[in-house]
């Protein structure tokens, strides 16, 4: 069987950022593609809390993009990244 897409459900923690490295060498063993999705609870309904530079889906945003261009260098797959934020009807920062 080969499989074509792999989604993987991540987070910050050293568990979280091990899967994502287990699903990119099964993304690079089956010549699939890959993404990344963090999902991630709002604090509050406050608009910085979504969209300010420190807001945690922009941080997790950013730390999931670090981990993509980590995982092109070490073994030449490029995952997509998104951030689920939870609450908001599937809404994704991507």
């Amino acid at each position: 069987m080969q499989l074509r897409q792999i989604v993987a459900v991540v987070d910050a923690s050293a568990a979280g950022v091990q899967a994502g490295w287990r699903a990119a060498r099964l993304a690079w063993a089956h010549g699939a593609t890959l993404s990344l999705v963090a999902p991630m609870a709002l604090p509050d309904r406050h608009p910085v809390s979504r969209h300010g530079p420190s807001a945690p889906p922009v941080r997790m945003r950013e730390a999931l993009s670090d981990l993509a261009g980590t995982m092109a260098a070490a073994i030449g797959i490029r995952p997509a990244v998104a951030v689920d934020l939870e609450g908001e009807g599937g809404a994704l920062l991507q």
